[in-house]
């Protein structure tokens, strides 16, 4: 069996230099960091005393630590491109009484107060889109992860993972909606959805509003017929999330 001590010396530390044929020369440079000397994590301080028995990030890994982040929430939150700069301070209401009840409504969700399901219901180019956009952009910069779905995008990615699987599958993506802690349905009700499609809002939307978890509804139709209303199933469905949107005091409907 091999000594310790043999073990320990080739073992590589950082800051000490090595020797390796035809490598060039070897730098003595020190890492940067004083604190961690280039590993990342140190051993906290805890009454003056180091802990031993557990590590923490080194303070000199934090910044980048947090750009990776939100660069991991960007990426999964879906946004299309260019549609990174929208903000709540920049929308205007154009003394619209709606937009401002809307806005009032959203900065509420933000700050955790009052409001989980927040719905929109308006015409066209009224700016429903930018709203819930600037909340998604708002909440990652709280440090919060979001989802973005255009909904008739939206459901067709989700159908695409049926032959798919570990990450990229129907079940884990399916899974992932309903608990993100904030998800923005955009433009529901755009489009004659499939009794597949009305299924799949249903479930993501009674997950939510069984576990209080924020969600966003942009939509121009009346909630009545928010899943359509050519048949009783389409009718029944819109009465059922009508009243997910609805019932409690911690639900916004803006018309």
């Amino acid at each position: 069996m091999e000594q310790i001590g043999e073990t320990l010396k080739k073992i590589k530390l950082p800051g000490k230099p090595t020797s390796t044929p035809g490598a060039g020369p070897v730098s003595n440079e020190l890492p940067d960091c004083p604190i961690c000397h280039g590993f990342g994590w140190v051993c906290p301080l805890v009454d003056g005393r180091v802990d031993y028995s557990r590590t923490v990030r080194c303070k000199c890994k934090a910044e980048s630590d947090q750009k990776e982040r939100l660069a991991r929430m960007w990426k999964y939150c879906r946004l299309p491109d260019g549609e990174n700069t929208k903000t709540l301070d920049d929308f205007e209401t154009r003394g619209n009484k709606t937009l401002e009840q809307a806005l009032l409504a959203a900065r509420q969700l933000l700050s955790g107060d009052g409001v989980i399901f927040w719905t929109l219901i308006s015409d066209s180019n009224r700016g429903k889109s930018h709203l819930a956009k600037a909340i998604c952009l708002e909440k990652m910069r709280q440090g919060t992860p979001a989802r973005y779905g255009f909904v008739p995008d939206f459901l067709g990615e989700l159908k695409d993972g049926f032959d798919q699987e570990g990450e990229d599958s129907f079940r884990y993506r399916l899974a992932a909606l309903m608990d993100v802690p904030l998800l923005v349905l955009d433009d529901l009700g755009t489009e004659n959805m499939t009794s597949w499609g009305i299924e799949t809002i249903q479930r993501i939307i009674n997950h939510r509003y069984e576990h209080k978890l924020l969600l966003v509804v942009t939509t121009n139709r009346a909630l009545d017929e928010i899943c359509g209303k050519r048949n009783d199933v389409e009718r029944l469905a819109s009465m059922r999330l009508e009243s997910r949107l609805k019932r409690e005091p911690w639900c916004r409907v803006i018309y």
